[in-house]
């Protein structure tokens, strides 16, 4: 199982998340400033982040079907 949480986050990590994996750090906000938060919910940048999770749950769902699959492939051959 860890291999797959390492290859979904260094996936993550190239493909969406430019070299990045945390919040704060893609979206460029300290969450901890409450102005900075009020100015980010009003920018465009707010949209940026819905595409990131759209991104992110496609990834997901690639994952999620390979390894059903491969479940299903195991118990064939099992």
């Amino acid at each position: 199982m860890w291999a797959v949480v390492r290859e979904f986050l260094e996936r993550f990590r190239e493909e969406i998340g430019q070299g990045k994996i945390y919040c704060r750090d893609i979206a460029g906000v300290d969450w901890a400033d409450i102005p900075a938060v009020k100015a980010f919910y009003k920018s465009d940048k707010i949209l940026a982040c819905r595409d990131l999770t759209g991104a992110t749950a496609r990834l997901l769902g690639e994952f999620m079907e390979r390894e059903s699959f491969s479940k299903q492939e195991k118990k064939k051959e099992g």
